[in-house]
């Protein structure tokens, strides 16, 4: 494909912006100080409550000059007509659940038949030989220290399900890291399991994982990415004033808070601007740390995760009223359950069945995770956005490389 039938997501400026060798396996498991931390956090029900209320037109009061700002439910999910609305503090942002993708956001994606980068997931063996059917299922959910603190006792109204849907009992496993995850699929001896966005790539191509489903808390789910400065920084009207300013990415391996926005800004609507040329890039090391360099006035502005910062607004770490955005990015799904390629096809069906077609609502599962219950995950259509920023990378997935 020639660069100019390249997605509209991307423009061949992303590919002169400098992408080091740094950048070429960027997009993965390194990832875990954003992307990784969705896994552990669902919607917003009670928003960060600063926001200045509702007007009687179901718009957002704003209490410092900025427009006014529809009201979750929205009646249309239209990003660019959101854009057009900015700036706004963020913490109206995240009273509305921007700081999620919504499944009428999910359902308008273009549905598409072949990744834009790797190879399409495996199809489970024709031949029986090839069918796995293990004694136990051995189940994961994220990795390292996370997984062992929160999902181990968290897990276990899905583990009950999937006993009860394939009649075999089933295991929580606990792995060091994402490359570890990868390899344990890779090899079969985990038969499900999830990872972070940049990293389902490589449990497709290298694990030959086949994604299923993800978990959503009342139609929310995943993350975008903020485009945030201070609030009272009146030069910040739109991601344009970035230009010529000193502006924090997260880290060199980060997917929303360095990849993404190399790959999105040259196009984003209704203004763009290059990274790298259009303005000085500064490494604040996390989300966080970036956030809280701008209130410092080491930085300018920032593309910061929603889900990260979100989560320190909803957590008391940052005041969401310090703080205004002036871009919201397209959304990203993270931490999709992935099946074994060559379990046998009863046994995927009905580990399928025990993700998707019971409600987690009220268990220990929704108390400890926010997520009350999963969707189903097509791999080409709902993970293009991560794909397209691979491709414009070159990431040719190595396990070495996680």
């Amino acid at each position: 494909m020639s660069e100019d039938e390249l997605d509209p997501l991307l423009n061949r400026r992303t590919y002169l912006t400098g992408i080091g060798a740094t950048g070429a396996f960027a997009v993965m498991a390194g990832c875990l100080s954003d992307d990784d931390g969705d896994a552990g956090s669902g919607g917003n029900n009670g928003g960060s409550g600063g926001n200045g209320g509702t007007s009687s037109n179901g718009e957002t009061d704003s209490s410092q000059g900025f427009e006014s700002f529809p009201s979750y439910p929205f009646d249309d999910f239209d990003l660019l007509a959101f854009n057009e609305l900015m700036p706004q503090r963020t913490d109206t942002l995240i009273d509305n659940n921007l700081n999620y993708a919504m499944e009428t956001e999910l359902d308008a994606l273009e549905p598409r038949d072949e990744p834009a980068h790797g190879d399409a997931p495996m199809p489970i063996p024709e031949d029986e030989d090839e069918w796995v059917e293990p004694d136990t299922l051995q189940i994961s959910y994220s990795a390292g220290e996370d997984a062992q603190a929160i999902f181990t006792e968290a897990f276990d109204p899905i583990l009950e399900n999937i006993e009860e849907e394939t009649g075999i009992p089933a295991e929580f496993a606990v792995l060091d890291n994402p490359a570890a995850v990868v390899e344990a699929m890779r090899q079969g001896r985990i038969h499900a399991g999830t990872a972070s966005a940049g990293t389902v790539p490589y449990l497709v191509n290298i694990g030959r994982g086949r994604p299923i489903a993800t978990g959503v808390q009342d139609g929310l789910a995943g993350y975008r990415i903020f485009a945030i400065a201070d609030v009272d920084d009146d030069d910040m009207q739109h991601l344009g004033d970035f230009a010529g300013k000193d502006i924090a990415h997260a880290h060199e391996t980060s997917n929303s808070g360095h990849l993404a926005p190399l790959a999105l800004f040259p196009d984003a609507e209704p203004h763009s601007l290059v990274p790298g040329e259009d303005y000085e890039i500064h490494f604040a090391g996390d989300h966080q740390s970036a956030a809280r360099g701008i209130l410092a006035g080491d930085y300018d502005g920032s593309p910061n995760a929603s889900s990260s910062f979100g989560r320190a607004v909803l957590d008391g770490a940052l005041d969401g009223a310090d703080f205004r955005a002036v871009y919201i990015s397209p959304m990203f799904l993270s931490n999709p359950t992935c099946l074994y390629h060559a379990l046998a096809p009863d046994i995927q069906d009905g580990i399928r069945r025990a993700y998707l077609e019971y409600d987690y609502e009220g268990t220990v599962w929704d108390e400890m995770t926010e997520f009350n219950n999963f969707i189903e995950f097509d791999y080409a259509t709902h993970h293009h956005a991560v794909l397209m920023i691979h491709r414009a990378n070159d990431i040719q997935y190595d396990i070495e490389d996680i």
